[in-house]
């Protein structure tokens, strides 16, 4: 399910890929979690295993208790129905920075 290849001086990590009615059922089976939660576990929980698998410098870091942060780009554009005119052209776009939690005990700690 999971592999871990090299090509041209990059890695490429990749996982199972998980229907939405899957990830529908485990959030129904973990209190108070979202799709958005199960999906940023398995991001985490895959970067965790490709580090721990390649035995990564990122390691020892991890071990003084540094945190690895990342960052996305959300579209903040009103998006106008079908029969509205579009009021509002160009690239509106918020930043969000959050910490991954790579230190997790076990795989359900990922999640929360």
């Amino acid at each position: 399910d999971k592999c871990v290849t090299q090509s041209i001086g990059k890695d490429i990590l990749y996982t199972k890929s998980f229907s939405l009615e899957e990830m529908k059922i485990t959030k129904e089976r973990l209190a108070g979690v979202s799709i958005n939660d199960l999906l940023m576990a398995i991001i985490t929980i895959g970067m965790r295993r490709y580090y721990d698998r390649t035995n990564d410098p990122v390691l020892d870091l991890l071990k003084k208790g540094k945190a690895i942060s990342a960052c996305f780009m959300a579209n903040v554009r009103r998006v106008a129905s079908k029969n509205e005119a579009v009021e509002q052209m160009g690239n509106y776009f918020i930043i969000g920075y959050f910490i991954l939690p790579l230190q997790f005990r076990n795989v359900i700690d990922a999640v929360w």
